[in-house]
C-alpha cells in the first residue's frame, strides 16, 4: 500500500519503476509522489483491453476471433494466459465459459478455484483436467 505522505524520488526512477508495474502511477510535482492523484499505468491499461477482448470473443470478427484463440493456445503464452484467467476469475466470474477456461487454463496449472464462475460446466472442466496434467 502506498502511504498518503509525500515522497521524494527522482523523477527518471519514478517512471521507470512504474511504467510497467501494477502499482498505479501516482501524480508527479516538482520531483514529488502523491497517491491521492493516481494514473493507469500502461500494463494495466493493456491488461483491461486484452480481458475485454478475450470476454467478447464471439463479438468479433471471425478472423480477429481466430487469431486470438491460436495465441492463447499457443504454449508460449502461458503466463499471459494466466494473468488473464486471474483476472477474470477475479473480476468477471460469472463471463468465464468452458472456452475460454480450456483456452487460459495454462498446462502447468495446479490449483483452479472456480467459485462464482457458474458458466463453467463439468464437461468443460474435463477438458481442462485432460489438459492441466497437475491438476
Amino acid at each position: 500500500q502506498i502511504s498518503n505522505q509525500l515522497t521524494k524520488i527522482p523523477s527518471g526512477k519514478m517512471a521507470e519503476q512504474n511504467l510497467f508495474s501494477f502499482v498505479p502511477l501516482c501524480h508527479q510535482k516538482n520531483d514529488m509522489v502523491t497517491d491521492r492523484s493516481r494514473i493507469m499505468t500502461l500494463q494495466f491499461q493493456a491488461q483491461t483491453v486484452v480481458v475485454r477482448t478475450v470476454l467478447v470473443l464471439d463479438d468479433t470478427s471471425h478472423l480477429l476471433s481466430q487469431q486470438i484463440r491460436s495465441q492463447l493456445s499457443d504454449d508460449a503464452y502461458g503466463i499471459l494466459r494466466a494473468s488473464i484467467l486471474e483476472k477474470i476469475k477475479a473480476d468477471f466470474p460469472k463471463m468465464l465459459t468452458d472456452e475460454l477456461l480450456y483456452l487460459l487454463a495454462p498446462p502447468h496449472t495446479k490449483l483452479l478455484d472456480l467459485s462464482g464462475c457458474y458458466r463453467v460446466s463439468w464437461e468443460g472442466m474435463v477438458g481442462v483436467i485432460s489438459r492441466c496434467s497437475n491438476l
